[in-house]
């Protein structure tokens, strides 16, 4: 290994403490393309964005309903405080609408949501969706420290005033976001969208290199000054706008350029998109990317999107709520659930039931209790379908005779 010492240059100033001391004068590399940990930046990607939006409104225009047990079926119980709190206003400050948004947000980007049960007199009265970052779980003790002065809640609250409600985590006992999962995505989409501002912003203005021929004399070590005046002289001109330039004779300028198609930006925004919109669990479509599907393909998309993605959401909603909203001595007399039903595409659902009912594995009483509705007469009876019949005796009114 060689020592060496360095002095001052043109370009790098290099400070050694000791003489013989090896520096590195090399500048450190900005990388560009590293994760984004923060909930607020991550909202700046367009995917993030809208599959945090249709996912929060998504399930907050789903109407959320108390059912209370009668004669064997579920009622809406109307009487029942919670009622109230689950059609109209969830508080002081928010409807309904905008905590079940509020919750749904947090979960996505913060990976919990904390709801505070504010009780009087043993009934529900309001349910508070904690404020960010002002509340801290014991996950030892079983506790929640709430240092809310938002919402003027302050101090250390016991399990069953707060519904916590918890992302995909190995932790299980508080959530990771999905920011934290696709950290990595995200700072890659970030660098692209860097690297494309930065090649806007310069007007894309022609790049090279300025050297000097071998054979010509008067430039060396001891006249770089001189190099460096001529290439502040042409980088002036290049940035006037002028499209031709002149080099002074014995020097050569190589112009280099790469497009963004070159350097696979453009493929590296779309590898993004669609990575970042499997983290979110919704489908391009959804998001407004043309994928050229067709009617079917489109709806397929939407009964997958309520399958896979929205309906996991509403039940891990619903089995919170009930948990810390009933008491346990009733719950086998009350259940909060929403109102499935009302979603456009539900009816594609729906046609599974009919056909459970065509094999005589449901009777239309039994569906009607899954989806809380009222029975019918004859309901009860189990029906099949008689429209087959034998290739050779079409005339005959049964296949079993």
């Amino acid at each position: 290994m060689k020592w060496f010492n360095f002095k001052k240059s043109n370009d790098i100033e290099t400070r050694g403490k000791k003489k013989n001391e090896i520096i590195n004068c090399v500048p450190p590399r900005l990388n560009v393309y590293g994760p984004v940990n923060s909930p607020d930046l991550a909202l700046t990607n367009s995917v993030v964005y809208r599959g945090t939006s249709i996912l929060s409104d998504s399930v907050a225009s789903i109407p959320l309903e108390i059912y209370r047990k009668k004669n064997g079926y579920w009622t809406v119980d109307t009487t029942n405080n919670l009622h109230k709190l689950f059609t109209v206003k969830a508080n002081k400050r928010q409807t309904i609408y905008e905590l079940l948004e509020g919750i749904v947000i947090q979960l996505i980007l913060l990976g919990n949501a904390y709801i505070y049960i504010r009780r009087s007199a043993d009934e529900v009265r309001e349910l508070i969706l904690i404020y960010p970052n002002c509340t801290f779980y014991d996950v030892i003790q079983n506790k929640y420290v709430i240092t809310d002065p938002y919402n003027k809640i302050n101090g250390t609250v016991g399990p069953t005033n707060v519904i916590h409600l918890r992302h995909k985590s190995i932790k299980n006992l508080v959530g990771d976001s999905v920011v934290d999962y696709c950290a990595k995505t995200l700072g890659i989409a970030n660098g692209v969208d860097s690297e494309s501002i930065k090649s806007l912003s310069n007007g894309m203005r022609m790049r090279g290199l300025l050297s000097v021929e071998s054979s010509v004399v008067g430039f060396s070590e001891q006249t770089d000054t001189q190099l460096q005046d001529i290439r502040d002289n042409m980088q002036a001109e290049l940035n006037s706008g002028n499209d031709l330039l002149t080099a002074p004779s014995g020097t050569k300028f190589q112009a280099f350029s790469q497009t963004n198609r070159d350097s696979q930006v453009v493929d590296i925004k779309q590898y993004t998109l669609s990575d970042l919109a499997r983290f979110m669990g919704v489908s391009l479509s959804k998001l407004y990317i043309t994928q050229g599907s067709n009617y079917q393909v489109a709806l397929q998309e939407q009964i997958s999107f309520y399958e896979d993605t929205l309906n996991p959401l509403l039940v891990k909603i619903e089995k919170a709520f009930k948990e810390k909203l009933i008491a346990e001595n009733v719950w086998d007399d009350y259940k909060i659930e929403f109102k499935r039903i009302t979603l456009p595409y539900y009816i594609e659902v729906l046609k599974t039931y009919e056909k459970a009912i065509q094999l005589g594995i449901y009777s239309v009483n039994d569906v009607r209790l899954m989806h809380n509705q009222q029975p019918v007469e004859d309901g009860d009876n189990v029906v099949i379908s008689t429209n087959l019949q034998y290739v050779d005796r079409p005339d005959d009114s049964k296949i079993n005779e």
